[in-house]
């Protein structure tokens, strides 16, 4: 039988910590290399015996770049649902990045993982779009001046607590409160109620 390898990867943004394990639990390599995808998949085969069954990272910032281009250099990689991975890590005595690698290695050694999904690169981009434009609003409109309107009222939070408007039900004093909200110009036709 060909032996097999389980690779954990404790990924930052400068370098990356790998631990490779064997099926039993034996530590074959542990060390550090740049956060590269061509580094880590030579680094990695470089010290494996036999085949590697899984490489484990967690999900982050460049986790979805990372795990496109090791699945590119023929490398099984699966991308760890951080918040199930992080409550195993935090049994470990010290938390370091040598320690994380070796406990996703040992994780996806073990089968207890939930793997999480990576999106595409056109979902990708479509949210940094969407997150850039939120970025965009925030600033455009300070919270000073931010108001949510609910039905026959207006709640604002110019300054102090929020203080509720007065509350009229009838037609004209609901037409003059949007009136002002939105004015018009003379050669619009006045709404009708």
């Amino acid at each position: 039988m060909q032996k097999q390898s389980y690779v954990g990867l404790d990924v930052s943004l400068a370098e990356t910590s790998i631990c490779v394990v064997d099926e039993t639990g034996a530590r074959l390599f542990e060390g550090k290399v740049v956060t590269d995808s061509a580094a880590i998949a030579s680094a990695v085969r470089r010290h494996v015996v036999g085949q590697v069954v899984r490489v484990g990272l967690e999900t982050g910032t460049t986790a979805g770049w990372l795990w496109r281009e090791l699945i590119a250099l023929g490398l099984p990689a699966v991308c760890l649902d951080t918040r199930h991975a992080h409550r195993a890590l935090s049994l470990r005595v010290q938390k370091t990045d040598k320690n994380d690698a070796r406990g996703l290695a040992e994780l996806v050694r073990l089968g207890w993982y939930r793997e999480a999904k990576v999106r595409g690169v056109d979902a990708q981009f479509v949210r940094s779009l969407l997150m850039a434009r939120r970025q965009l609003l925030a600033l455009s409109c300070p919270k000073g001046r931010r108001m949510a309107v609910r039905t026959g009222a207006a709640r604002s939070s110019i300054s102090g607590p929020r203080r509720e408007a007065p509350i009229s039900r009838s037609p004209a004093s609901l037409h003059s409160r949007y009136v002002k909200i939105a004015p018009r110009d003379a050669t619009s036709p006045a709404p009708t109620l």
